[in-house]
């Protein structure tokens, strides 16, 4: 019988959860990878109620940002940055990274933006 913690972590891991990351991992240049990438990508689509595909990023949150300036924008086009802090600063660079044009709307952390 396996002890039982009851401390904010680490906490303990059911059996069937340890018999799974026992198992062999699944490289992504393999066959049963893409067949899972799939079946995951076919499922999101009934979570975001959409018939389009659903596009995964693995990579950081920064690489979001600067996937969706790459993909939306060219060099010289204007656009409009709501910035309240840390990551409104991070866009603004990515953009002028990229040449765009930035307008700010500058607001303070935590106030409504009205």
């Amino acid at each position: 019988m396996s002890k039982i913690l009851f401390t904010p972590g680490p906490t303990n891991v059911p059996e069937e959860i340890r018999q799974v990351l026992g198992q062999d991992l699944i490289h992504h240049r393999m066959a049963d990878y893409h067949q899972l990438l799939k079946e995951i990508n076919e499922d999101l689509k009934v979570v975001f109620d959409t018939n389009n595909d659903v596009l995964i990023l693995t990579s950081s949150g920064t690489g979001s940002m600067e996937s969706t300036i790459v993909n939306l924008f060219s060099t010289n086009d204007e656009v409009l940055v709501i910035n309240t802090g840390w990551f409104g600063e991070r866009f603004i660079e990515i953009c002028q990274v990229y040449g765009l044009q930035v307008h700010e709307l500058r607001y303070e952390w935590r106030k409504l933006i009205m």
